[in-house]
């Protein structure tokens, strides 16, 4: 992703690589944890959104965890919620949906709130190495949508990211 590098909301179809690592959350009784991709956990990591939206079968909402600090931001560990919403009209009556406040601009300063972990996605190699595509035209298996809405009347700009698995 090109000139993206930050979002205040990310929404994806499928769950990070290792996003249950270091959580007490414990998933619904019988739920069977998606199965996470490497590709999310990157884009997640890299993009450090203050809200990750996500799908499964059963509601779950992980402790929040914050990101390393930068050298662009050495103080600052920006805060991650991830939030998988269930399937809308399902039998056990699972949240499917799911009501926020976000403030126009989050302080990089404030203190962590209770129970936040240290990020549990794996960091991308930092000898830059990529991975073997996994299809010989890897871009014609995504549709990345990137939107900014612009709350004109309340000043302020809020950056969601959109990235979902097409169906075909």
């Amino acid at each position: 992703m090109h000139g993206a590098n930050s979002a205040d909301i990310l929404i994806t179809t499928l769950w990070p690589a290792g996003l249950r690592r270091g959580s007490k959350i414990e998933l619904p009784e019988n739920a069977v944890a998606p199965v996470g991709q490497d590709y999310i956990a990157d884009l997640c990591a890299a993009l450090k959104p203050r809200y990750h939206f996500s799908a499964s079968e059963f509601f779950y909402e992980r402790e929040p965890f914050f990101h390393n600090p930068t050298l662009d931001a050495p103080g600052a560990k920006p805060l991650t919620r991830f939030i998988s919403m269930a399937t809308y009209g399902n039998q056990e009556k699972q949240k499917a949906l799911y009501a926020f406040t976000l403030q126009p601009s989050a302080d990089p300063m404030a203190v962590l709130p209770m129970g936040t972990t240290a990020s549990p996605l794996v960091p991308k190699d930092p000898k830059g190495a990529k991975r073997q595509s996994l299809d010989p035209e890897p871009y014609s298996r995504y549709v990345l949508c990137s939107l900014i809405l612009s709350l004109t009347g309340f000043g302020c700009m809020i950056k969601i990211i959109l990235f979902m698995t097409a169906i075909f």
